[in-house]
């Protein structure tokens, strides 16, 4: 499965949809997410959120070593044709687990302040948006498996349940 899907996503490349998935797949860069993290993070400490912002932490902090871990245990190499170059190994997808527990988490903070069913709605849509836009990133530039990423996924939400949990 993973190789069939992997050539599916090589056969659809092209510039514009390079340059399209390059940019999408920088919304998981850890600059990116650093820096969105900073901001973020402010935000909370500003409006005295302290709860939130402890839950926002451990949701990275308990997915992001479980996925570094997952790395190095199975020493996954990276599908051959990639369109960037990692240095890690491949299993399981850190871009996709940061998308799910960063993205995820700041989602469900967002609804949880709304009053507003359409809102919710569209909160939780952009959320969805954004990590499948990640993960596909991922499977498009070759940098990725199927596999690797659902892997991501899962342990991005184990991440956001286990920071919830503290709510």
């Amino acid at each position: 499965m993973d190789i069939a899907i992997s050539q599916f996503f090589f056969s659809l490349r092209s510039l514009d949809r390079t340059a399209f998935f390059k940019v999408a797949t920088s919304l998981g860069d850890l600059k990116t997410i650093g820096i969105l993290f900073i901001l973020v993070a402010g935000i909370l400490v500003y409006n005295r959120n302290y709860r939130y912002l402890k839950a926002f932490v451990i949701a990275l902090a308990v997915s992001e070593p479980i996925t570094y871990i997952g790395k190095i245990v199975f020493h996954r190499a990276r599908p051959l044709n990639a369109l960037l170059t990692e240095t890690d190994y491949s299993f399981p997808s850190g871009h996709a687990t940061i998308a799910v527990a960063f993205y995820g988490f700041i989602a469900i903070m967002l609804m949880k302040k709304q009053v507003s069913k359409n809102l919710r709605i569209v909160i939780a849509l952009v959320a969805i948006l954004i990590i499948l836009l990640i993960g596909i990133s991922r499977l498009y530039l070759g940098v990725h498996y199927f596999t690797d990423v659902i892997a991501g996924f899962v342990i991005g939400s184990l991440g956001v349940l286990i920071g919830m949990t503290f709510l």
